[in-house]
């Protein structure tokens, strides 16, 4: 997905240190003997990727980095494995110098010589982007160390896109910076003037790295830029989010308190960055894109270290990290131009290389989401309501008690007769057409509409057993309709021919979504198979659409009832493949999962479920193993079923990262008019949050469900925040 993504951001730099090469007299000595056998555009290439290796420790020496840390390890690893795809080694090329240890003693030998102020013969072209107020125009003059871009606390400084050029540590930069995006969707014109001018000076300078910027202490809700986001792909292409690394400014600033208290330092960045590249994929369409990140603090009193650098809290050299991250994008882009790894990747697989695939991106399901969805319980399909009391016939056969057994029989023939004389009736009656009835209204939000639009949303009915009807979204912006799709479902029962009891439950479910720019499908079909009144197995296949991929999910269970019905236990299998560009699952990573689910009823109304599972897939970077694990217990009251408590505690752990999450909602009737529900949510990643909800239709009790907001409004207003509600 690019060079800039192979850097993996938002890791710390490395204490400051002189990058440690072995002292040479000469470079030429140090350099790899040339290989006889190979032609010249071999040697020529070999030399340009050495001229990279040697480009690369010389920065780092003068950024003052040591060549121990994340970033340069990753840029040096991936110019090897380059060098390998494209210029496997054979002969005296084999036998000479490995390249890393010329090429440390290339770079202090050209140190030593020209002096760490010498210009180096490298330049980097930097394209800014990012929401009005971010601080892109202070990102530069930090950088350069001078004021070259206007700046302004109070409104926004960048009228159009400036040029600017300057040199740090001897490196060649130059900076395209352009005047802040809005979110308001009345600065659309706003936003398109600006892209259309970052375009032609992306098409003119031809920048080899992109920094969106935004500022770490600003909170919005979920979504809230990701129609900036996406109108910056439909301008400047979905590409531009490859070369792309992610800013957070104002970095130095506290985090804000959270419910338990003040949030840790680390946490609220990930939080914030993970909401950030949440939004990215969102608007690229690629949901498994990870982009560098990198944190700045540009106010003049930011901590610095011994050496006079910025730091930020946690210790970072801010401006050695981004510079760092953005500069060895640079380099892999150029290795990537040299070599061109792309076309040697796709011919080297027919010819059995073993290091074709690695610049192939690979695209694995998610693995987090199929996981929390299996530990799920899910219930079995079941027969129509009238067949379920009919026993099988093997289990009648089985019975030791003679006369349980003849009643068993009775009843299932008079269920058989029933059956076939309702059959005769319907095919007497097959020469009239059936009636179809129209669905129930659908309850669409308010609009502006000058009519009810509910005749353009009628639902049919039809005794064929399909149902379809617009999906309506009731979260729906004000004064739109919410139909935001169709749904589609069947459900019934699959027999043998001239069969009239028995067979397999069977059901579909699909929803489409459509907008003028996606086309989202999620369908869902299954079957259950009764192999007694004790245990049911059930198949199903599951398949959505993910931006342009297709994710395919194969899962079954088994659920057997055990010590007189009071305790169900189950045990699932789990296969999905996510297809990259689409179509059939023939192709891509393969992700397994198993699950063992037990349901006990504690005592009448009081149920509890506890599940766990684990998922695995093998990868080219190693083995992905995700844990998750579920307790759920619901009980309702004796006398009054509305009155509902759920208490759920869920912990899952992937990738080292383990979080742990639990819930409780309560739900009541107060009255025979009255509603009132709750819910409170936790999890140890810092986030929750409370919710109370009373619906009432009692005229004279009405105005209770207003005294919560009135308060707050009051508080507000007092505390001096305005005509906001709290």
């Amino acid at each position: 997905a690019g060079a800039a993504a192979s850097v993996q951001g938002g890791q710390q730099v490395a204490a400051r240190a002189p990058a440690t090469a072995p002292t040479t007299a000469s470079a030429a000595a140090a350099a790899p003997a040339p290989a006889e056998e190979e032609p010249e555009e071999t040697v020529a290439l070999r030399r340009r990727v050495q001229d990279l290796r040697v480009m690369l420790l010389r920065i780092t020496g003068r950024l003052g980095v040591s060549t121990q840390s994340s970033v340069v390890q990753q840029v040096l690893m991936r110019l090897d494995m380059a060098e390998r795809i494209r210029l496997p080694r054979r002969g005296a090329a084999a036998r000479g110098p490995a390249p890393l240890a010329a090429a440390q003693a290339e770079a202090a030998a050209l140190e030593g010589g020209e002096g760490e102020a010498a210009a180096l013969p490298f330049t980097c072209t930097v394209m800014l982007l990012g929401l009005s107020g971010g601080g892109k125009s202070s990102i530069v003059n930090s950088l350069l160390g001078r004021d070259a871009c206007p700046v302004s606390a109070f409104e926004p400084a960048t009228k159009k896109v400036q040029v600017v050029e300057g040199s740090v540590r001897g490196v060649n930069m130059r900076f395209i910076d352009t005047p802040g995006l809005l979110l308001a969707p009345s600065k659309i014109k706003h936003n398109n003037r600006v892209l259309a001018q970052a375009k032609a000076a992306s098409k003119k300078h031809k920048p080899d790295i992109i920094l969106w910027v935004d500022r770490m202490d600003v909170l919005r809700r979920p979504g809230a830029d990701l129609d900036v986001l996406r109108q910056v792909t439909v301008t400047l292409g979905t590409a531009t989010w490859f070369n792309t690394v992610l800013v957070m400014t104002h970095a130095a600033k506290p985090p804000p308190d959270s419910a338990t208290g003040a949030m840790v330092y680390d946490a609220y960045i990930n939080h914030r960055m993970s909401a950030l590249q949440q939004g990215v994929r969102a608007a690229a369409q690629d949901f498994r894109l990870m982009n560098p990140a990198a944190l700045a603090e540009c106010h003049p009193n930011c901590r610095t270290g011994a050496d006079g650098e910025p730091i930020l809290p946690n210790g970072t050299p801010w401006r050695q990290q981004l510079l760092m991250l953005g500069l060895s994008s640079k380099l892999l882009v150029d290795a990537e131009k040299a070599l061109d790894i792309q076309k040697a990747a796709a011919g080297g697989a027919a010819a059995g290389n073993p290091f074709a695939n690695i610049y192939r991106p690979q695209k694995l399901p998610p693995i987090p989401y199929l996981l929390s969805n299996m530990i799920q319980p899910r219930r079995p399909r079941k027969f129509p309501e009238e067949e379920r009391e009919v026993w099988p016939m093997k289990e009648i056969l089985a019975l030791d008690d003679h006369w349980e057994a003849k009643k068993q029989y009775k009843l299932r023939r008079e269920f058989i007769s029933f059956k076939d004389a309702e059959q005769r009736d319907d095919d007497a009656g097959r020469s009239q057409k059936p009636v179809s009835i129209p669905g129930p209204d659908l309850p669409l939000q308010p609009s502006f509409d000058p009519e009810l639009g509910y005749n353009r949303y009628l639902s049919i009915d039809s005794p064929g057993g399909w149902i379809a009807q617009p999906h309506v979204e009731p979260n729906s912006v004000e004064h739109d309709d919410g139909v935001e799709g169709i749904t589609v479902q069947r459900d019934g029962v699959i027999r043998p021919p001239q069969s009239l009891i028995g067979g397999v439950p069977a059901h579909f479910h699909a929803q489409i979504h459509a907008d003028k720019n996606t086309l989202s499908v999620i369908s869902e079909s299954e079957v259950s198979l009764h192999h007694s009144r004790r245990q049911v197995s059930t198949l199903g296949v599951d398949a959505q659409t993910v931006g342009a991929d297709h994710l395919w999910v194969l899962r079954g269970e088994t659920r057997r009832k055990k010590v007189m019905d009071k305790n169900r236990i189950a045990a699932g299998l789990l296969a999905s493949r996510l297809v990259d560009g689409g179509g059939a699952p023939l192709k891509g990573p393969i992700v397994y999962g198993i699950k063992l689910e037990d349901r006990v009823r504690v005592r009448r109304g009081t149920k509890a479920n506890l599940s766990a599972g684990m998922m695995t897939a093998k990868t080219r970077g190693g083995k992905e193993v995700a844990y998750a694990a579920n307790a759920k217990i619901t009980s309702r009251h004796a006398t009054d079923e509305s009155t509902l408590v759920l208490a759920e505690v869920s912990m899952m752990r992937f990738r080292k990262d383990t979080m742990i999450g639990g819930n409780v909602s309560m739900q009541g009737n107060p009255t025979d008019q009255t509603q009132v529900t709750g819910r409170l949510n936790l999890s140890t990643k810092g986030t929750g949050g409370l919710t109370m909800r009373v619906t009432s239709h009692d005229q004279n009790r009405l105005a209770w469900a207003f005294v919560g907001p009135t308060l707050g409004w009051l508080v507000g207003r007092v505390r001096g925040r305005g005509d906001e509600m709290y």
